[in-house]
Parts: C-alpha cells; sequence; structure tokens
C-alpha cells in the first residue's frame, strides 16, 4: 500500500489521537476495575490489549511509508530526512548527506621521441615526454634508461601537476647494429597510480656502421743501397666521409725522422702524397713506423689502424 504525503501526516496524526484516546480509556478501565475487582476484570484487561496492539500496528505501518519513501528519495539523489519509531514516537532526525569526494591519483606514462638515423661513433639525443593524465599531483620519482637490457642511465623527476607534462633528454653516443632504448617511469614504486601498467615506452633504430673517415697506411715498401735507404707507403681513407688534412710522422727506432701533411681524402680513395722519405741509417737491425694523423685531428671510425712498422737490416 502506498501514500502521498499528506496521507502519511494523516496516518501520523490519527496515529497521536489514537494514544491519546488508548491512554483515556486505560484510566477508565482502571476506574471501573478497582469498582468491580471481580467482575470484568478480564474483559476490560483484554480491551486494553487489543487497542495496544492495534495503535502499534498502525505505528509500525507508517513508520514503513516513511523508510519508503526516504529510498524513493535518496534514488533520486535528494537530501534525506531520516525517521525512526521507538515505542509510540516518531524520531525526526538530521538530514544526511549523500554527496562522496572521490580520490585523487595521478597516472604518469611517457612517449618515446627517438633520434634520427646515425652512424657509429657519433653523438645521439633521444627524446621522451612525461604526461600525468590523472586527477592528482604526482610525488617526486626516478627513472631508468635501459639499452639493450642493459641500464645506461638513471636519475629523479620533479613531481608532475594534475593533466601535465614534462620533457626529458637521454645522449649516448652510438654504436653499430639495432637496439632497443626503454624509458621506465617511477622505477623505484614511490607513487601511488591509478594506472600501475603503464609506465614504460620503448624505441628501436638501428646504427650505420659509420660515416667517418678512416685512415689506414698501405704496407711500407724500402729500397736499400748501402747505408742509404728509401721508404714509401700510400695513404687509403676506407671511411663513409671524406677526411680533411691531417698530419703524418715517420718514426726510426722511437725517433722523428720525418714530419709533415696530407690533404684531404675523398671517401674510399687513397693518396701518395708526402708518403715517401729517404735517409741514412748506420749498418744493424732497424724499425721504421709511418704515423697517420699524429696530432690525433680526425675523428675516425678507428682509431687504432693509423700506423704501419717495417723492420729492416743494414749490412
Amino acid at each position: 500500500m502506498k501514500y502521498s504525503g499528506f496521507a502519511l501526516l494523516a496516518l501520523i496524526g490519527l496515529a497521536i489521537v489514537q494514544v491519546a484516546f488508548i491512554a483515556q480509556s486505560e484510566n477508565k478501565a482502571t476506574v471501573e476495575i478497582r469498582q468491580e475487582e471481580y467482575s470484568g476484570k478480564e474483559e476490560a484487561l483484554e480491551s486494553r490489549s487489543a487497542d495496544q496492539v492495534e495503535v502499534n500496528e498502525t505505528l509500525v505501518e507508517v513508520a514503513h511509508e516513511v523508510r519508503k519513501t526516504l529510498v524513493i528519495h535518496r534514488k533520486k539523489g535528494q537530501s534525506e530526512t531520516v525517521s525512526t519509531v521507538t515505542g509510540s514516537v516518531i524520531e525526526i532526525q538530521a538530514p544526511v548527506s549523500s554527496g562522496v569526494q572521490p580520490m585523487q591519483f595521478p597516472d604518469l606514462s611517457p612517449a618515446m621521441v627517438g633520434g634520427s638515423a646515425v652512424y657509429a661513433g657519433e653523438p645521439v639525443t633521444f627524446a621522451a615526454v612525461i604526461e600525468n593524465n590523472g586527477n592528482g599531483v604526482s610525488l617526486d620519482f626516478n627513472i631508468k634508461w635501459v639499452m639493450d637490457s642493459s641500464v645506461v642511465g638513471y636519475g629523479s623527476v620533479r613531481g608532475i601537476p594534475a593533466n601535465s607534462r614534462r620533457s626529458l633528454q637521454f645522449p649516448w653516443v652510438a654504436t653499430p647494429g639495432y637496439h632497443n632504448i626503454t624509458l621506465i617511469l617511477d622505477t623505484d614504486a614511490h607513487v601511488n597510480e591509478s594506472d600501475e601498467t603503464n609506465n614504460h615506452a620503448s624505441y628501436m633504430f638501428g646504427v650505420l656502421e659509420s660515416r667517418l673517415p678512416d685512415l689506414l697506411p698501405t704496407p711500407i715498401s724500402a729500397r736499400i743501397d748501402g747505408t742509404s735507404a728509401e721508404f714509401e707507403s700510400a695513404v687509403l681513407n676506407d671511411g663513409q666521409t671524406n677526411s680533411s688534412a691531417f698530419n703524418i710522422r715517420w718514426v726510426l727506432d722511437g725517433l722523428t725522422v720525418g714530419y709533415g701533411s696530407i690533404g684531404r681524402i675523398p671517401s674510399r680513395s687513397s693518396s701518395m702524397e708526402n708518403s715517401r722519405i729517404g735517409i741514412e741509417v748506420e749498418r744493424g737491425l732497424h724499425n721504421i713506423t709511418f704515423l697517420l694523423d699524429a696530432d690525433n685531428h680526425i675523428l675516425e671510425s678507428d682509431e687504432a689502424n693509423n700506423q704501419v712498422s717495417l723492420q729492416f737490416l743494414i749490412e
């Protein structure tokens, strides 16, 4: 059974009147019992009990209807007025707020921006953007850069406000081959996030062997006449780019016996410029070395192949 607002008020009023009526009836019944102690006593008690039960049932029914009304209000998002029934009295309590503030968490995620195609030996910079897509401010957190399963960088990033971003860079000297670099956020789990599964980003790239010059001398040839000797070597640029000018040195038994310069050599080309020397040598066993880029002015893909030596005997 459903009651309207006016019907509920009418029922509550009726209940109060009935309570008053029963109380008055109880007083009257008590007088009658005293006057007739032995006659009609059981009938008066039964009448009183029946009236009390009727009042209680009416109050319980009213309370049920009030609670149903509260449930309807709650579903509609209205503020509530909670009512309770104690004995024969309906108690009205203060409204209860239904608004609940959701918890706010950050959500950190990286986006990797890789460098352009690079060659071995050249510097390359990897860039990344860190976004906080959550509705809470993040604490400071640590990051880790991993190259091919090896940690190559570790650092700290200041906290990022909600719906904000921050940029990072990581420098590296390229080595030939295919590589994978990964940026991991909050690597030590200092930040409680709404999503803990999106804290890393990776970038795959390849590095060519080289586009640097690579200077190397050819084997030394010797022509000896008595104590006079002439030595010659060519210079080859085996790199993928041209070289600039560089200095050369001839060394006999640890002492410099010749010094000069050679001009630019194109990629995959050779030069005989200033690569011949004639000297007087004493009798005995000797060692002569031809050294390219003697002052280390040229950045090369291979710095370990810049010299050649020859051992010879003067009789």
